[in-house]
């Protein structure tokens, strides 16, 4: 796995990505502990570290029925630790409609894998093939939810 993978344990936010480094990246249930400000931050990295024809696979909570009888689509949760210690956190959870937008706000295509009644795994790439760090995030495209219930 070291010489295909590149693990990085870090604060998101203030690691300098090398650009157009990876054919791949994992996004792994980030997405829905950052507000809608930073969720722009992430794409922008994303397009930045990404070769042209890179590609990505964001698997992170969606909101369902089931979901809304026990939490907010968007809130504050409390956890623990195995040890006691109690901290909380910022929560939300993706619909259809929120994944569409990404489509809209990063220029990406998107194909939804899986969208059941936890989580969600939506595939997804840079539309337009640019340079890495030179896209334009206002182009718009429709997402392709080639989902399973």
């Amino acid at each position: 796995m070291d010489e295909r993978c590149t693990i990085i344990r870090g604060d998101f936010f203030d690691y300098d990505f090398p650009r157009a480094a990876y054919d791949s990246v994992l996004v792994g249930f980030f997405l829905s502990h950052v507000t809608e400000a930073q969720e722009a931050l992430v794409f922008a990295t994303l397009a930045r570290l990404l070769v042209p024809s890179g590609r990505f696979l964001i698997l992170d909570s969606c909101w369902s029925e089931e979901r809304a009888q026990v939490n907010a689509k968007v809130e504050r949760q409390e956890r623990a630790l195995n040890d006691g210690t109690r901290f909380e956190i910022y929560k939300r959870y993706f619909d259809r409609h929120d994944i569409g937008g990404w489509a809209q706000r990063y220029g990406v295509s998107l194909s939804v894998e899986h969208f059941g009644t936890a989580f969600v795994a939506v595939a997804g790439g840079f539309t337009d093939g640019t340079a890495a760090g030179a896209r334009d995030h206002r182009n718009l495209t429709q997402c392709s939810p080639a989902d399973q219930d």
